[in-house]
């Protein structure tokens, strides 16, 4: 009667690919329900923490708590009747205190998957998958390892890389900083903040007096 030898390694195997590489999930902000709502200086903005757990982005949003990072899907409308940009008429605040925006390609390269990491599963090459008989010879030899781990590796790898990609175009394509916003216009957006906890966040007219002699000659 033959038996299976190597069920521990067989366990390790099952272990790791727990650590495998997960794909990225679309936040999609204009879909999001928020329910931090406020309106100031005739902006109206409302807000949402944690967008990435929410979507099952667990691994990126496990970086997020690493680095200290905060990725927040905001919308913003423009009450006023003229054309307001953010950044040069909008900033922002958590608390009592403005913060900067960080860079998409910044927030990107904070929070990625590592994909060089995944080569720790080439250490897999080796594996064998033997049989015994009763006596404990070896009956048959088979090379797993030769396919499993460089297959592992380069498919976790792909896998992580593509989510990455996917990541940044929608980092990209919801980059609020610098857009301008049309008078009644509503915009959805994911701002990356350098911020540990979940302090109110708020905007604000740079320069409220000047906007209100804008309109006033209007």
């Amino acid at each position: 009667m033959k038996r299976v030898l190597g069920v521990a390694v067989i366990l390790v195997v099952a272990f790791l690919f727990n650590g495998c590489a997960g794909i990225y999930k679309d936040i999609n902000p204009p879909v999001l329900h928020y329910y931090n709502s406020d309106v100031s200086d005739g902006i109206g903005f409302s807000y949402k923490y944690d967008v990435l757990t929410e979507r099952g982005n667990m691994r990126y949003a496990k970086k997020e708590r690493r680095k200290g990072v905060k990725l927040v899907a905001v919308k913003i409308t423009n009450n006023y009747d003229t054309t307001l940009n953010i950044g040069r008429d909008i900033i922002f605040f958590s608390g009592n205190d403005q913060v900067t925006i960080i860079n998409p390609y910044v927030v990107q390269s904070l929070i990625k998957q590592s994909t060089v990491g995944y080569l720790f599963y080439l250490l897999l090459t080796p594996l064998q998958f033997n049989t015994i008989d009763q006596n404990g010879r070896v009956m048959e030899s088979y090379n797993v390892g030769l396919v499993m781990g460089p297959g592992i590796t380069l498919i976790n790898m792909l896998t992580a890389a593509n989510a990455n990609a996917r990541l940044g175009r929608e980092l990209a394509k919801y980059n609020v900083m610098n857009r301008d916003i049309q008078s009644g216009e509503t915009i959805y957006g994911l701002i990356g903040i350098m911020d540990t906890g979940f302090n109110p966040l708020s905007v604000k007219l740079r320069y409220p007096e000047d906007q209100a002699e804008r309109d006033y000659f209007r």
